[in-house]
C-alpha cells in the first residue's frame, strides 16, 4: 500500500470522526444553549438544577463544534485538535461516570446516552491520533 492510499484513508477517517463529533457538539450545544429548560425535563432529576448551568456548556460545544469545522478543510498537521477532542471526550466521559455514580437521580438513558458517545469519540479520538499520528 502506497505512503498516498494510507495518508488518503487517514485524512477520510479523521474526517468522518470529526463530522460525528461535529453533529453530536451542535446538538448537544443549541439545545443546551436555546432550550436548558428542555434538558432538565428529559433528564427528570428530582434536584432540579438551574437551566443557566446548561446555557455555558451549550455554548462552549458550539464553539468547539466551529473549531472543529475549520478543521475538515484540512485534518492533514491538526493533531493538537485531535488530541484536544481525546482528552476532552475521556474527561467529560470520566465526569458524567461520576456524576451518575455520585449524585444523579434523574432517568438513566439521559445520562448514559452521553457517557456512551463521549466514550466512543475519546477511543476514536486517541485510536486515530496513534494511528495517523504521521499525518498530524
Amino acid at each position: 500500500m502506497s505512503e498516498n492510499s494510507i495518508e488518503s484513508q487517514g485524512i477520510g477517517a479523521l474526517k468522518a470522526i470529526f463530522i460525528g463529533q461535529i453533529i453530536v457538539n451542535l446538538v448537544y450545544g443549541v439545545n443546551n444553549l436555546i432550550m436548558p429548560e428542555l434538558s432538565l425535563e428529559m433528564a427528570q432529576d428530582p434536584t432540579g438544577s438551574n437551566p443557566g448551568y446548561f446555557r455555558w456548556s451549550g455554548g462552549t460545544l458550539l464553539g468547539l463544534a466551529a473549531g472543529q469545522i475549520m478543521v475538515l478543510r484540512n485534518v492533514v498537521g491538526q493533531g493538537p485538535m485531535v488530541t484536544l477532542a481525546a482528552v476532552g471526550n475521556t474527561l467529560v466521559c470520566l465526569a458524567l461516570l461520576y456524576s451518575w455514580a455520585t449524585e444523579y437521580q434523574g432517568v438513566t438513558w439521559f445520562i448514559a446516552t452521553p457517557v456512551v458517545i463521549t466514550f466512543v469519540f475519546a477511543v476514536l479520538f486517541w485510536w486515530a491520533k496513534y494511528k495517523y499520528r504521521d499525518i498530524l
